[in-house]
């Protein structure tokens, strides 16, 4: 079965092409968290330019030592890396410098077991 070339139609309203270059206020910490180091790299490059100060952890044990010694605002984990990391209320109560901290699951890749491990 051969199927036709058509042509993708244009959008009516095309939206300008922006460049992020930074963000206004203080400076943010983030501490990317991932088992892969291509991955901690990856978001590293991408964060550093625009203005974030950026640390790296391997492990769910580092990502721990490295929030209680440098604070950071936000924490990118991946599910994998962040198995030894405290869960719920527990974690909260046993974490006191996790008060305050976004703490955002990224993953390179989403699977059906990734997402219920995530849920």
């Amino acid at each position: 079965m051969t199927l036709p070339v058509t042509q993708a139609p244009a959008p009516e309203h095309p939206l300008p092409i922006r460049h992020i270059v930074g963000y206004e206020g203080a400076r943010q910490k983030v501490l990317v968290v991932d088992d892969k180091e291509y991955n901690r790299r990856l978001l590293v490059d991408m964060l550093q330019p625009l203005g974030f100060e950026v640390r790296t952890a391997e492990d769910g044990q580092q990502a721990i030592d490295a929030t209680q010694a440098w604070r950071p605002n936000v924490i990118l984990m991946t599910c994998d890396a962040g198995q030894d990391w405290p869960r719920g209320d527990q974690g909260d109560q046993q974490q006191p410098a996790l008060e305050g901290v976004f703490i955002v699951a990224v993953s390179a890749s989403v699977l059906e077991a990734d997402e219920e491990r995530a849920g």
